[in-house]
């Protein structure tokens, strides 16, 4: 029974209080459950689409097919829901964030109620239950509030990381080619250079093989094999300054992105905070020539990096120089890690 005290009521009221804070705690957890089930459905479909895309690329398709261009779309539609979730959550957490503020209070104002004059000591026994109430709701509001940051923080991850594999992947739907993840999700860009670069050996990309346009260079033990490239010890003795790939335009239409984007990956897998030199390399010559072979070789190496560029590969992590060489009957573009 409560007392009909100054503190009896101001403890009748606290309680009041308390128990619509409860209330909205108890709506919070039931609908947080309920976004993680939609979240974990809307992640199915979209892996389900993207699954579909990349078997479809594995097996071979042509260039720019329409079909997959609509399960790519369908694929960013997913993700929309699914960021949609995100910010769903990010509301639900400003109104915990509240009810936490609340919880706040009214632990201080049932402390305070200790000291107002007028109580029996029935009034006091009553405070130290709802001091402990109040308590157990602080608890459990923070934790509620930790545990969807976290849901937060990871999903927003994810949503960006996914947008950036998109990227990548509309590139390869556009070439009918199967890549992989956006080079930006696999690697540290964001770090400095490492100083001990591992430099892998060099993919050719050319005209040069009669079956295949892509071959190693000599200095591979296996020459021909693609996915298979060497990365020389970090401790073995200095190599000359060489590059990992070669891209020789010596007919139109050379398709480099694939084997652009594995030498990337292995690359990248052995020093992830590295930076590339891209060189646009020009046959030897004179006069008017040698300025028309420097303007091609320049535009075939800026068309590279626009490529890496939608592989994943920041601006400020690439470096566009020029060259020439007698060695080279067509532009070449070369490709340096750092």
């Amino acid at each position: 029974m409560q007392s009909q005290t100054i503190v009896g009521r101001q403890i009748a009221q606290l309680r009041s209080d308390l128990n619509t804070l409860q209330g909205d705690v108890s709506g919070y957890s039931a609908e947080l459950a309920n976004m993680r089930n939609r979240s974990q459905a809307l992640a199915s479909n979209y892996y389900s689409i993207m699954g579909e895309i990349d078997a479809k690329l594995q097996t071979g398709t042509t260039p720019g097919n329409p079909r997959l261009v609509q399960r790519w779309q369908d694929a960013s539609a997913a993700l929309d829901q699914f960021e949609a979730e995100g910010n769903e959550m990010n509301a639900m957490s400003a109104r915990i964030a509240a009810s936490a503020s609340m919880a706040n209070y009214l632990l201080d104002a049932t402390r305070a109620t200790y000291s107002l004059s007028g109580a029996v000591d029935e009034d006091h026994v009553a405070l130290r239950g709802l001091e402990d109430d109040v308590q157990r709701s602080v608890i459990g509001i923070n934790r509620a509030l930790t545990e969807l940051t976290r849901d937060i923080q990871r999903q927003e991850a994810y949503v960006a990381g996914e947008r950036r594999n998109l990227q990548t992947l509309s590139v390869a739907i556009a070439r009918g080619e199967v890549y992989g993840n956006n080079l930006a999700n696999v690697s540290a860009f964001g770090a400095a250079p490492s100083v001990t670069a591992m430099t892998p050996a060099p993919v050719n990309v050319s005209s040069s093989a009669p079956t295949s346009p892509v071959a190693t260079e000599p200095m591979s033990p296996r020459p021909g094999v693609l996915g298979q490239l060497p990365v020389k010890d970090a401790d073995a003795a200095p190599a000359p300054k060489t590059p990992f790939v070669i891209i020789r335009f010596d007919r139109p239409d050379v398709d480099y992105g694939q084997p652009l984007y594995q030498a990337m990956s292995q690359a990248l897998e052995k020093n992830p905070m590295g930076s590339f030199e891209v060189v646009a390399v020009a046959p030897g010559g004179s006069g008017a020539r040698q300025t028309l072979e420097g303007t091609n070789a320049r535009s075939k190496a800026e068309d590279v990096m626009r490529t890496m560029a939608e592989m994943g590969v920041p601006a400020d992590r690439m470096q566009l120089t020029t060259a020439t060489s007698a060695d080279a009957n067509s532009p070449e573009v070369h490709v340096f890690l750092r």
